[in-house]
Order: structure tokens, then C-alpha cells, then sequence
């Protein structure tokens, strides 16, 4: 499932933290528990992992993300942004309109 939001943030990492979170936490709304988490950010993705965020503008969308994972069957990976086309071309229409 894809989906295009506008985030007004500072950077690509927080940007992917809050679609992550939103999509995390939309699942769980919709009774969704078993889902696959893909991010062209490792350093998000790392975050996640290792339940720890190391950037404080970060730390609190990446702790939202990890209770909501906590309560799902959810698979937390990292994927080549060549290899994420459509979030790549959902991204690029936000900031087109």
C-alpha cells in the first residue's frame, strides 16, 4: 500500500520517520498486524531496530514507531531507494504540488 502525505520537516530522515510512523499507526487503526515496514532510510531503520534514536529531533517519532511495531507481527527492513519507485514518485509529487 502506498500513500502521499506533505510533512513541513528539516530533513529526508525525519520526513521518512513521520511516514513511517503515520503508516504504522494507520495499520493498527485499520486492524492491520501483520505488515512489512520498508524504508529508503537505514538510519531510521537502525533506529527502529535497535530501539534506540541517536538524533533528539528524531527520538520521539522513532519510540512511536517501536511501541506501535511492539504491537504488531511487523518486519522492519531497509530498501535501496532505486528499489522503492513508488514512494520515490510519491515523494517527488508532494513536493511538486
Amino acid at each position: 500500500m502506498a500513500f502521499s502525505i506533505p510533512f513541513s520537516c528539516s530533513s529526508n530522515n525525519l520526513a521518512e520517520a513521520l511516514a513511517a510512523r503515520f503508516g504504522i499507526l494507520w495499520c493498527l487503526q485499520q486492524g492491520f498486524h501483520n505488515c512489512y515496514l520498508e524504508l529508503d532510510s537505514k538510519l531510521v531503520v537502525d533506529m527502529v531496530r535497535n530501539g534506540q534514536a541517536t538524533n533528539l529531533k528524531i527520538k520521539g517519532v522513532v519510540e512511536d514507531i517501536i511501541q506501535a511495531v511492539a504491537k504488531m507481527n511487523c518486519e522492519v527492513n531497509h530498501c535501496y531507494r532505486e528499489a522503492n519507485q513508488v514512494a520515490d514518485a510519491l515523494a517527488k509529487h508532494v513536493v511538486i504540488y
